[in-house]
């Protein structure tokens, strides 16, 4: 309760924490892609190997 005082007393705060959640959102985004990719190239590999 005492931090959303804080936050609402100071209008500046408000913009700064959207740009740190959008960049928050943005690079889980990126990690979960990175992640997915990176299983598929690990899986393929793994069958290149396995039909060696």
């Amino acid at each position: 309760m005492q931090l959303r005082s804080v936050f609402h007393s100071k209008p500046l705060f408000s913009p700064i924490l959207k740009i740190i959640s959008l960049i928050f959102k943005k690079l889980l985004f990126v990690g979960v892609i990175i992640h997915a990719t990176i299983e598929q190239n690990y899986s393929c590999f793994e069958l290149i190997i396995s039909f060696k």
